[in-house]
C-alpha cells in the first residue's frame, strides 16, 4: 500500500510538471502573438475626407473617431496604409493634406500593365445598360478658388438646379420619417440646400502649408472619379458632383463617371418621385457639367461589379472611388494622388470627417478615423499618432472611399 501510495504520488508529480511546462509554454506562445499583434496593429494611418453621414473630403484626421449616425449608404470605416518596398507591399493609406517625405511626388515609373496581369477583363456590354456623357469637356467660365471647374450654379437650368425650400412650420413627426425612409438622412433638408455650398475648411495649420508643395514638387496623376449609386436622392448625388468640381484642379480630373445600379422604386425605400428625379432631371443637369459621364446598368450587379463598370471606363491613370453622398472640400485630392504618385502600389483612402444626418451641417469635430480591431474582430477607433499630418498605417481600409493606380 505505502508503495502504491509512492508510485501514484510520483505520477501525480509528473503530470504536474508537465502541467507546468504546458502552461508556460503556452503563456509564452500568447506572449508572442500579442507583441507581433501589437507591432502589426498599432501603427495607425490616416488621410482626410469628409463624410456626411454624407461624406465629405477634406484632410485632416479626427483624434478620437466617433461611430457614425444613422447609415447613409455606408462609406468607409478605416485607412490602411503599408510603406512601399516590402516583399508584399500592402496597402498605404494616404492622409489628405499630408506630406511624405521619404518619397518623390512624381508619376509612378513602374506602371502596371507589361509586367502585371489583367485579371478582371472587361466583359462584353449587356444590351441594357446604356452610357450618356456630357458634351461640355471644357471648365465653365466663372472659375475662381472656390469653382475650380467654373460657376456650376448661375449657368446651369433644370428642376435639380432649383432648391426646394422646407415647409415654413418645418416638418411634422410623420413628414419626418418619411423624409428619412430608405437613407437615415433627411432627404427634403438635402433638397431645399443648393447643390454649391462651401464647407468650412477644418484642416490643421500643418495640413495647409504642405498642401502648396504637391504640385509644385512634381506632376501628380490624372484621375478618373467614380461613384456608385442606387436610389440615391438626387440632390444628394448632384451635391457630390459639384464639390467635387468645385474643388479639384482640372488638370488632375480626367472625367467623373457616375454609375447607376438599376435604381428602382420601392415602395418601402425610394418613392415613385424620388426615382422620377433620378431619370430625366438628373440626366438633364449632369449634361451641362463638364467632364461627366453617366452608365445606366439595366441589371443589377452589385457595388463591386458596379465598381468595375466604373473603372472599365476609366481613363485616368488614377482612379478614385467616392460613395454619392460626400461633400469635397479644399484641397482633398492632391495629397491621394501625390501618395499614389510614389509608388504605383499604393491604395490611399483619405478619413472622413461627419455631416449632420438630419440638419446637414458640419461641424468637424465627428467623423471616422484610423480604425483597428478588437479581440472579437470587430473595428475599434485608435488614436493617431504625431501630428496627424503624416500617412500612417491602419489595419482596417475604408471601403468606400480610396485611390488606387
Amino acid at each position: 500500500m505505502a508503495r502504491r501510495q509512492r508510485q501514484s504520488d510520483g505520477s501525480s508529480n509528473k503530470i504536474l510538471a508537465i502541467s507546468a511546462i504546458l502552461l508556460l509554454t503556452a503563456f509564452a506562445s500568447l506572449s508572442f502573438l500579442v507583441g507581433a499583434f501589437h507591432h502589426q496593429f498599432d501603427k495607425p494611418l490616416q488621410p482626410r475626407l469628409q463624410f456626411l453621414d454624407l461624406l465629405h473630403l477634406n484632410h485632416e484626421t479626427s483624434s478620437s473617431p466617433t461611430p457614425r449616425s444613422p447609415d447613409v449608404g455606408n462609406t468607409g470605416d478605416g485607412f490602411p496604409i503599408q510603406t512601399r518596398g516590402d516583399a508584399q507591399p500592402a496597402v498605404p493609406l494616404l492622409r489628405k493634406g499630408s506630406n511624405n517625405t521619404k518619397g518623390t511626388l512624381t508619376a509612378p515609373q513602374n506602371k502596371p500593365g507589361d509586367d502585371l496581369e489583367d485579371n478582371a477583363p472587361r466583359p462584353p456590354p449587356r444590351e441594357s445598360d446604356r452610357e450618356v456623357v456630357s458634351p461640355v469637356q471644357q471648365v465653365l467660365p466663372g472659375a475662381s478658388a472656390t469653382r475650380l471647374h467654373g460657376d456650376l450654379s448661375s449657368g446651369i437650368s433644370g428642376e435639380l438646379a432649383r432648391p426646394i425650400p422646407m415647409p415654413i412650420l418645418g416638418l411634422t413627426s410623420e413628414q419626418k420619417r418619411e423624409a428619412h425612409k430608405g437613407q437615415c438622412f433627411n432627404a427634403v433638408k438635402s433638397d431645399s440646400l443648393p447643390l454649391d455650398r462651401t464647407q468650412p475648411d477644418r484642416r490643421s495649420s500643418k495640413c495647409q502649408s504642405l498642401h502648396p508643395g504637391y504640385l509644385r514638387k512634381g506632376k501628380l496623376p490624372s484621375a478618373s472619379i467614380v461613384m456608385v449609386f442606387h436610389n440615391e436622392v438626387a440632390s444628394v448625388l448632384a451635391r457630390s458632383v459639384h464639390s467635387v468640381l468645385n474643388h479639384s484642379p482640372p488638370e488632375l480630373v480626367t472625367e467623373v463617371i457616375l454609375v447607376d445600379d438599376c435604381s428602382r422604386p420601392d415602395p418601402l425605400r425610394f418613392t415613385e418621385e424620388r426615382w422620377r428625379r433620378l431619370q430625366k432631371p438628373l440626366e438633364e443637369h449632369l449634361m451641362q457639367l463638364p467632364k461627366l459621364k453617366l452608365v445606366r446598368l439595366g441589371e443589377r450587379r452589385g457595388l463591386m461589379l458596379a465598381r468595375m463598370e466604373g473603372a472599365w471606363r476609366a481613363t485616368g491613370e488614377v482612379v478614385i472611388f467616392l460613395d454619392s453622398h460626400i461633400e469635397a472640400t479644399p484641397g482633398w485630392i492632391e495629397p491621394l494622388l501625390a501618395r499614389v504618385a510614389e509608388d504605383y502600389r499604393h491604395v490611399v483612402v483619405p478619413s472622413i470627417d461627419s455631416i449632420e444626418f438630419d440638419s446637414f451641417s458640419y461641424s468637424g469635430s465627428s467623423g471616422l478615423g484610423i480604425l483597428g480591431f478588437s479581440w472579437t474582430l470587430g473595428q475599434k477607433p485608435m488614436a493617431m499618432k504625431g501630428d496627424g499630418a503624416s500617412p500612417q498605417k491602419s489595419p482596417i481600409m475604408a471601403g468606400g472611399l480610396f485611390a488606387a493606380h
